[in-house]
C-alpha cells in the first residue's frame, strides 16, 4: 500500500471549522484571525477534503470570543441540515448550562467542543447528556492541570483530545500517555500538523488504532502543514489581487512563501514567516510504516480513517 492508495480510502474527518466573518465582533481584536481566513464555508471545506477522499466531516465553530457563540453554532447546524455529510458539533462556552446542552442535542448536534478548562459541574452535566466531547486542551500534557482535567472526565463516555492532546514533543508525549493510556474513554485526533512522525507512531502503537481518529483542522491545517489565507483586510488597494492566496506556514513563525508577499510583508511590517516544506503528510507515512512491519493491518487503518469517528458521532445523528 502506498500514499496514493491511502488517500483514496474513504474517511471521516473529525476536526474542521466553519465560520462567517459577518459573525465576528469588530470590537475584539485577534491577530491570528487578522492573518487568517475571513470566512470558510461548507462549500470551501468540501472542495478541500475531496483530495483526501473524505466522505463525511465533523464540523464546529471557531474557538474564539471574537465570534458570537449561538449564531456560530446555528451556522454549523444549518450547514449540516443542508448537507447530510456534515456532522455538526456545538461549541460550548464556559457558562453553558445543562439546559443548553440538552437543547443542542435535541436540535441535532452530535457532539460538543470545549476550548476552556473543565469544572466538576460541567463534567457532571456533560456526562448526563452523553454525547462525544472534543476537547482542545488548554494545557500541555506535562502540566498538572492536564491530568486534573482528564480526571474530571472519568464518568464521561467519550472524550476526543484534539491535536493529539498537544503532545508535540517526546516529553509531552510521555506525559500524555501516562495520563490516558489506561483510560479507554479517551481518544485522540490527528490534527497536529507539526507533530513528528515518531510521535504519531507512538500514539497509535501505545493506545491502539481503535482510539485514534483522522482529523485535519481545515482550514488552518491539513495533512501537509499549517495554512493561512491572505485576507483583504491586511492588503492595500494595489495588492488586493493577492487576497485569498493560501500560504503554507510553520506553526510558530509566519513567513510568506510567495515572493511578492515577502516584500509586501516587509512594507506592512507583518510578522516574518518561515516557509513550511510541503509533504505528503506524516500520518500517511506512519501508517505505511506500521503496515509494512505488521504492527497494524488494513482494518486498523479503516478504523482510524472512518469507523472510529462513525461509531462516536453517527450514532447520535438521528436521535
Amino acid at each position: 500500500m502506498n500514499i496514493k492508495q491511502l488517500k483514496k480510502m474513504p474517511k471521516i474527518d473529525s476536526h474542521n471549522h466553519l465560520f462567517d466573518s459577518r459573525l465576528r465582533s469588530k470590537s475584539i481584536k485577534n491577530p491570528f484571525l487578522d492573518l487568517s481566513f475571513d470566512t470558510y464555508t461548507a462549500k470551501d471545506l468540501k472542495k478541500d477534503l475531496k483530495e483526501y477522499s473524505v466522505k463525511k466531516a465533523v464540523v464546529f465553530p471557531l474557538p474564539s470570543e471574537s465570534y458570537e457563540c449561538k449564531k456560530s453554532n446555528l451556522l454549523i447546524l444549518e450547514s449540516a441540515r443542508r448537507d447530510n455529510t456534515l456532522l455538526p458539533v456545538a461549541y460550548l462556552p464556559k457558562n453553558c448550562s445543562l439546559k443548553d446542552m440538552f437543547r443542542y442535542a435535541h436540535q441535532g448536534f452530535v457532539g460538543f467542543k470545549i476550548y476552556s478548562g473543565i469544572s466538576k459541574s460541567l463534567a457532571h452535566d456533560l456526562a448526563q447528556v452523553n454525547l462525544p466531547i472534543i476537547v482542545h486542551p488548554p494545557f500541555p500534557p506535562s502540566s498538572p492541570n492536564f491530568s486534573e482535567m482528564i480526571n474530571q472526565f472519568k464518568n464521561t463516555p467519550q472524550i476526543i483530545l484534539a491535536h493529539m492532546g498537544r503532545a508535540y514533543t517526546l516529553t509531552e508525549l510521555k506525559s500524555l500517555l501516562k495520563v490516558i493510556k489506561n483510560k479507554p474513554n479517551i481518544f485522540v485526533d490527528t490534527s497536529a500538523f507539526t507533530a513528528k512522525s515518531i510521535i504519531i507512531e507512538r500514539i497509535i502503537t501505545s493506545i491502539g488504532p481503535s482510539r485514534v481518529l483522522f482529523g485535519s483542522d481545515f482550514p488552518f491545517g491539513n495533512l501537509e502543514g499549517f495554512q493561512m489565507k491572505v485576507p483583504k483586510s491586511i492588503l492595500p488597494k494595489e495588492h488586493q489581487h493577492l487576497a485569498g492566496i493560501r500560504i503554507l506556514v510553520s506553526e510558530k513563525k509566519y513567513k510568506w512563501n510567495i515572493p511578492e508577499l515577502i516584500n509586501l510583508s516587509k512594507k506592512l511590517k507583518l510578522p516574518k514567516i518561515v516557509a513550511h516544506k510541503k509533504s505528503s503528510g506524516q500520518l500517511f507515512k506512519v501508517l505505511i510504516k506500521l503496515l509494512k512491519k505488521g504492527i497494524i493491518n488494513e482494518n486498523d487503518i479503516n478504523n482510524i480513517f472512518y469507523n472510529n469517528a462513525s461509531q462516536l458521532f453517527e450514532k447520535n445523528k438521528h436521535k
